[in-house]
């Protein structure tokens, strides 16, 4: 697998960041993790190919992690995509996404591409999709609204993404089999206050230790963490052994690559 940070912001982008999204690029197909704006932009900058992607996850109905996903239809069918394309949306947002997409008149268009919509329940280790080669599996975390983490395994390898959360002991559960867990570091006692919600650069670091993972990546970061970086990553590793990385946009990297691969 291979991944790409679309963007790796908070709520509040920067001005070298946007909202954070992931690609995940598996041998057969792509799987988009939330859905921040001008994401087809992203794609195209980031040479990624948009006719691989097969399924799109919504992890909650937060403005930031949804609302590229219009702009994202309405691209895909003026490019003269045909075939299907999945969206999965965390079922407290499904009625209220649905609708907004509705209201563009992006559904059921005789011009269009047929959209398949499926509803994540807040179930523990759900399976979302098993097609033999890769497995997505989510869990309920504990946000202002409700939201779900993310894992994707392959054959050989898996990753974790917590989506925007507080430290919950569901994401190490989650996260157990991974070689990489991607988390929210939307805060640094370092640098500000905790934010209700939400997870600092520390706690981040306790819950890859305890996960038992490789490497960290902290993502959906405000500006003062993404200004004290080098503070940041010292916070987080003096809890947590393996390579820590906050990502910048548009950061690539292919789980082969980290030093101790997982079944």
């Amino acid at each position: 697998m291979k991944i790409t940070f679309l963007g790796t912001a908070g709520a509040i982008p920067t001005a070298t960041r946007t909202n954070t999204s992931l690609w995940i690029d598996s041998e057969i197909f792509s799987v988009m993790i939330d859905c921040s704006g001008d994401i087809y932009h992203k794609i195209k900058k980031y040479e990624l190919n948009p006719n691989k992607l097969e399924h799109v996850i919504i992890t909650h109905e937060h403005i930031d992690h949804s609302f590229g996903l219009p702009s994202l239809l309405e691209t895909l069918r003026l490019s003269g995509r045909e075939k299907e394309l999945h969206i999965h949306i965390q079922e407290k947002a499904f009625d209220k996404i649905k609708q907004i997409l509705s209201l563009n008149n992006l559904l059921n268009r005789h011009d269009g591409f047929p959209v398949i919509f499926h509803s994540i329940p807040m179930l523990k280790n759900y399976s979302l999709l098993n097609d033999g080669k890769l497995k997505i599996h989510t869990t309920p975390v504990k946000h202002l609204v409700p939201t779900v983490a993310v894992s994707i395994t392959d054959e050989f390898d898996s990753i974790t993404y917590s989506s925007d959360t507080e430290p919950v002991q569901d994401v190490v559960e989650l996260a157990r089999k991974s070689a990489v867990l991607i988390h929210e570091s939307t805060t640094a006692r370092c640098c500000m206050e905790p934010v209700k919600g939400h997870t600092s650069a520390d706690d981040a670091a306790r819950i890859a230790k305890e996960a038992g993972v490789d490497q960290l990546f902290l993502v959906h970061i405000l500006e003062k963490v993404q200004n004290n970086k080098e503070a940041v990553l010292h916070e987080a590793e003096e809890h947590f052994s393996g390579k820590v990385i906050i990502p910048d946009d548009g950061y690539t990297f292919d789980i082969k690559d980290v030093k101790i691969r997982k079944v």
